[in-house]
């Protein structure tokens, strides 16, 4: 399974593509809009990352944690694993 993300701030989606049908999965139910999920991030060190409590995160590690739990919640709706983003 493939899955299509629009990472974007403040929100993302997620699609997925198969049999010629694109199907938006849900990452929030019982949110205002199910179909997106909050994706804001706060970078401020000049593009290199945060400080987050006491621990620096660089901008792919910010993206990391905002892209796994997603790609979860779409495997678990669609019941399939994710090979590619």
């Amino acid at each position: 399974m493939r899955l299509g993300v629009d990472f974007g701030t403040p929100n993302s989606s997620i699609a997925h593509y198969a049999d010629g049908r694109l199907t938006q999965v849900r990452l929030d139910p019982l949110g205002h809009n199910p179909w997106v999920e909050s994706s804001l991030l706060y970078v401020d060190r000049g593009y290199e990352g945060t400080q987050i409590i006491d621990r620096f995160y660089t901008v792919d590690e910010l993206i990391a944690l905002v892209l796994r739990p997603l790609k979860q919640r779409a495997e678990e709706q669609l019941r399939e694993a994710c090979a590619g983003v």
